[in-house]
């Protein structure tokens, strides 16, 4: 199972990696507006609008991955500036060992795109002094630990993030990757 999911995140962003121009995963790229972004995705509802950004959550689309369920498109005056591309829920991993596999496994193909990350936190409390309910409640708490990469290149501004799950002893990933001119 491991094995599977390790295999399936690298050939994720290995193949999502080869889009020609400036792209924002999955086969978009920066800077297109809404009515482009429209002719590759089947279903989406606004999520947000404050300013002069909006935000779209995408529930059916060619341009998603299986691994990745739900995205988050930002756009700013018209265009797209911003993908959050978001996992399935791990579940019952107490000890976040499937959520670090797949932070491992989707670190290496973006480490391979992007280079070496810019910063790393990988660290949190000893087990023993970490929440009862185990690895995911030690990431929302504060200064027990963070689990994250971030990536700055010309190309994207990239953060992989292991995040707290909604419902005890899980989590998820979240690939943010930003136009580096809207950070």
């Amino acid at each position: 199972m491991r094995a599977a999911l390790l295999a399936g995140f690298m050939l994720l962003v290995g193949g999502a990696g080869q889009a020609q121009g400036l792209d924002a995963r999955w086969g978009l790229r920066w800077g297109q507006s809404p009515e482009e972004v429209r002719t590759q995705v089947s279903t989406w509802r606004e999520l947000s609008a404050s300013g002069d950004m909006a935000r779209f959550i995408v529930t059916s689309s060619r341009v998603r991955h299986p691994a990745f369920p739900m995205q988050v498109l930002g756009f700013r005056q018209g265009r797209l500036v911003e993908v959050r591309s978001i996992s399935k829920l791990f579940t019952d991993d107490p000890e976040g060992r499937e959520g670090k596999l797949a932070h491992f496994g989707l670190g290496l193909p973006l480490q391979a795109r992007y280079g070496q990350p810019s910063k790393i936190y990988e660290e949190t409390l000893p087990p023993d002094r970490q929440p009862a309910e185990g690895f995911y409640a030690c990431l929302q708490t504060d200064g027990c630990g963070l689990w994250a990469r971030t990536w700055e290149h010309a190309e994207a501004y990239v953060v992989l993030e292991l995040k707290p799950g909604q419902v005890p002893r899980s989590g998820w990933l979240v690939l943010h990757a930003m136009e580096p001119a809207a950070r």
